[in-house]
């Protein structure tokens, strides 16, 4: 029968359970050993923290593609009424930073390749539309590639991780520094009024950002035209979480 402490200073006296204290040796480590249930937990390596490394920091400047605003790692929004003219801009957005040519009052950097994605328009309509741009500015646009989502067989919606697969294998071909999509709506599946359709999204544009490939979502209005249909992805966090108040204007 095993004694506990208390049955030693009980049975034996003090002096007993003192000497073997004394003589008791210290708890040992358990073993690391191949044979132990569960590996040791790795050394935690910290990312640059202190101001100091962030003051020394090497990081390059943006690449820009047009004006000051819009660079290979831009995530833009552009939120308009329907029939507008939201594709139009797009079309001609992206054909003007292709052909390295001003747009508006924004001054071109470079020629860049874009990719333009339509999600809605008929194959006839949007030949119609990427030819008028291209004769109304003349420019060069070799490097303006669009895709209509009708020649995409059993096109997947871009919130599905099956639709992030098939556009970043997309991207691996063509290799764009921007690409412009139109529409959320259009390109997505779900309830545009719940932020869980953005929040799906959101692991293709941070993708898209760490490739440094510009993003620009087109993006329909609904009733309230100060904002986008739906859960606006304007008060939607970087991880997909809502924003709301003065945390959504500052993001």
């Amino acid at each position: 029968m095993k004694h506990d402490a208390n049955s030693i200073l009980r049975e034996q006296g003090a002096a007993v359970l003192r000497t073997i204290a004394d003589a008791a040796r210290p708890l040992q480590a358990a073993s690391s050993s191949p044979d132990d249930r569960g590996a040791a937990l790795p050394s935690l390596s910290l990312p640059p923290i202190t101001m100091d490394e962030w003051r020394h920091r090497d990081l390059p400047e943006p690449d820009l593609l047009l004006g000051s605003w819009l660079s290979t790692t831009t995530r833009a929004l552009i939120s308009a009424p329907t029939g507008i003219g939201k594709s139009n801009f797009a079309i001609a957005l992206g054909q003007h930073i292709a052909g390295g040519l001003d747009f508006l009052h924004w001054q071109a950097r470079r020629p860049a390749r874009v990719l333009y994605i339509d999600g809605e328009m008929a194959r006839r309509l949007l030949k119609q539309r990427i030819l008028d741009e291209e004769k109304r500015h003349g420019g060069d646009t070799s490097l303006f590639f669009p895709l209509s989502h009708e020649d995409v067989p059993n096109f997947r919606p871009l919130n599905t991780p099956e639709g992030q697969q098939w556009i970043l294998a997309l991207l691996e071909k063509i290799k764009p520094e921007l690409v412009v999509f139109d529409n959320v709506m259009s390109l997505t599946l779900g309830d545009q009024t719940n932020e869980l359709v953005w929040q799906q999204t959101m692991p293709l544009v941070i993708k898209l950002t760490k490739l440094a490939i510009g993003q620009i979502w087109i993006h329909h209005t609904g009733h309230d035209e100060t904002k986008g249909y739906g859960t606006d992805p304007r008060m939607v966090s970087r991880h997909g979480w809502p924003l709301r108040g003065s945390e959504a204007r500052r993001h």
